[in-house]
């Protein structure tokens, strides 16, 4: 179950559990080298998580299985570093995480071993130094006869703080979270929530009002909470101004929600919006499943949402709904 007490854990797994967001940025920000061999319209997302408890709060994970181009597969694990600053050990957290990875396809009767390619993504305030090689971490200096039984292990990094507004790559819905992502620990966000609002306006109709509800949720939850009335201001303009978008949104989470409060007004607006990806799978939802889904907390409204990735049919519905009734 997500850490709903963590919104940079949330939004990441929201985020990247989206195959087309992942497959487009392993496109644009893996070596093309990688790229090249890597089938990415064949991602498939592997639930397991392999991080130690104890680091949960500062580290997410998510574990891609890939197609190799002729024969064979691979995995992309990509680890999400959520602290303001880098971690040292972090090729040695990434090495260990990896040797889990292979234990569990062992286990699985998977053989020979796949390639494990670690990512990791940074979005912190300062550069990050760490080493990316876990050799570099051994004492060897002057025992180079002793280097050859030394893991040679090396992630590749992608530090959003690291590049400029207009170098970042990829299709318009990963451009705007990324930003998001880039932007959230800076002194000037308040400043930006407009501009990174605005972002959203290059998505596709289809999908703008799940996307926009992500990162809302994600700025109300993760920003400074004195910079909510801007946050307020700016989606207001945003959503409402002439020439804007989705007035069903704006009344969802401005007219119904921002003037009693932020949190209450994404909760109206996830609950319309879940039923709307329900709608989508499944079909007319009945009144009273309704009812019982607007009757959900926001925090049961942000489970569901990491739920009904799962689900097949309307029961699996019903089922996770009798275990969250309404008091």
């Amino acid at each position: 179950m997500p850490d709903l007490s963590n919104p940079h854990d949330r939004f990441f797994k929201e985020v990247f559990s989206r195959p087309e967001m992942a497959a487009d940025v392993l496109a644009n920000y893996l070596p093309e080298e990688i790229v090249a061999l890597l089938d990415l319209s064949q991602l498939e997302l592997v639930k397991d998580s392999f991080i130690d408890s104890q680091l949960q709060e500062h580290l997410s994970d998510l574990l891609y299985k890939v197609r190799l181009r002729g024969a064979g597969v691979a995995y992309v694990y990509l680890l999400f570093e959520h602290k303001s600053a880098p971690d040292p050990q972090v090729a040695f957290q990434l090495l260990r995480y990896a040797v889990r990875i292979w234990e569990m396809l062992l286990e699985q009767k998977v053989k020979p071993l796949p390639v494990i390619f670690p990512l990791v993504l940074y979005h912190g305030r300062k550069a990050w130094k760490a080493h990316k090689n876990f050799a570099a971490l051994v004492d060897l200096q002057g025992r180079e006869a002793l280097r050859p039984y030394v893991p040679d292990f090396h992630y590749h990094l992608l530090d959003l703080s690291a590049y400029g507004e207009t170098e970042i790559k990829g299709e318009a819905f990963s451009q705007a979270f990324l930003a998001v992502l880039k932007y959230i620990f800076r002194e000037d966000l308040g400043e930006r929530f407009e501009e990174l609002l605005s972002r959203f306006r290059d998505l596709p109709p289809q999908s703008l009002a799940e996307h926009l509800r992500t990162v809302l949720i994600y700025l109300a939850r993760a920003s400074d909470k004195r910079l909510a009335a801007n946050l307020n201001r700016a989606a207001k303009k945003v959503l409402t101004e002439e020439g804007g978008f989705m007035p069903s949104i704006a009344e969802a989470w401005i007219e119904e929600g921002m003037q009693k409060g932020l949190q209450q007004g994404l909760q109206q607006g996830s609950a319309l919006l879940t039923l709307r990806q329900l709608h989508r799978r499944f079909g007319t939802i009945d009144a009273r499943t309704q009812k019982q889904i607007h009757a959900l907390s926001f925090e049961e409204l942000e489970e569901l949402g990491e739920a009904l990735l799962d689900f097949n049919t309307k029961t699996d519905l019903k089922v996770w709904l009798s275990k969250h009734p309404r008091k």
